[in-house]
């Protein structure tokens, strides 16, 4: 969430959602701004590595995203990201729900 509102468009909503279907429950958040490039879609999960936002005093390490996903790992879940200026950037996490959700 807080990447989310660090690297989006100010005047855009952020939107958290969440969905329990066929056993699995999902939780994602959209916001809008510039596109992560192709070739860090697959590295903003890695350690040490963050967004860059000009003209921003935003500061991270680089480890909350790696820390999210070994956490859905750690839950037999995983992390996807996608990302264009045209549809946003979506974060989810998806993880098997827990019997009878």
């Amino acid at each position: 969430m807080s990447n989310a509102m660090a690297y989006g468009d100010p005047t855009r909503d952020v939107t958290v959602s969440s969905l329990v279907k066929e056993g699995t429950a999902r939780l994602a958040v959209h916001n809008f701004g510039n596109a992560i490039p192709a070739d860090m879609l697959t590295a903003v999960f890695e350690p040490m590595v963050r967004g860059e936002t000009p003209g921003s005093a935003q500061r991270n390490v680089g480890l909350g995203l790696f820390i999210v996903k070994a956490i859905a790992a750690a839950h037999e879940g995983r992390v996807e990201v996608t990302s264009s200026v045209e549809d946003g950037t979506i974060f989810a996490v998806s993880f098997p729900a827990l019997p009878g959700a």
